[in-house]
């Protein structure tokens, strides 16, 4: 399966929660735009607002991601 830009759709579901005052929980799926199906090993990032790199993370084989960074500003990418 060949995934170029047209093919990669944004992170359709982020779900985001504060559990605590340190941390906020992302996880949500990476799918194809076409076919809604789960990308597995897909890189997900979380950049800053000067575009630095805050956390990151990969996929698993159902396109799933999960990770916990510090409250803030940021946008999440996955590229492409």
């Amino acid at each position: 399966m060949r995934f170029g830009p047209a093919r990669v759709a944004p992170i359709a579901v982020l779900l985001a929660s504060a559990a605590s005052a340190d941390a906020q929980h992302l996880h949500g799926p990476v799918t194809d735009a076409q076919t809604r199906e789960g990308i597995s090993s897909a890189s997900v990032l979380v950049i800053n607002p000067d575009n630095s790199i805050r956390a990151g993370a990969i996929t698993d084989r159902e396109g799933r991601f999960a990770f916990s960074t510090t409250p803030g500003t940021f946008q999440l990418r996955s590229p492409r």
